[in-house]
C-alpha cells in the first residue's frame, strides 16, 4: 500500500532532496537513501514535491518448534560423522521407524 505525501523539497541537480529541517543560515535535507546534506537557504528554492510512503503489514514473528531446532541439531551432527557412523545412525532412524509403525 502505497500513501502519497506532500512535503517541502530540494531539487539539486536532477536529484530531490526532503527538507527536514533548518539551522541557522542552512536548511537540512535527507535524500532517498537517508543521507543528509546541507544547503546553504539564501542559494536554493523550496518547492513542494510528492514522496510515495510505504506502509509495510507486520508480518507475525515466526518461531521454530523445539522438534525443528532437535532436527537442525541431529543434522549439523550428521554432517560431521564418517561412513560407518552414519550408517549406525540411518540404522536406528529405521528401527525407530518400524517401532512406531
Amino acid at each position: 500500500m502505497k500513501q502519497i505525501e506532500i512535503m517541502k523539497a530540494i531539487i539539486n541537480n536532477g536529484t530531490t532532496y526532503k527538507v527536514t529541517g533548518e539551522k541557522g543560515a542552512f536548511t537540512i535535507t535527507e535524500d532517498v537513501n537517508g543521507k543528509i546534506k546541507m544547503f546553504q537557504t539564501s542559494t536554493i528554492e523550496i518547492v513542494d514535491a510528492e514522496f510515495g510512503k510505504v506502509k509495510y503489514a507486520n508480518k507475525p514473528s515466526v518461531k521454530k518448534s523445539t522438534m525443528q531446532n532437535e532436527i537442525d541439531y541431529k543434522n549439523s551432527k550428521t554432517a560431521k560423522m564418517t561412513n560407518d557412523e552414519w550408517e549406525a545412525y540411518r540404522k536406528n532412524i529405521q528401527r525407530n521407524v518400524k517401532s512406531d509403525n
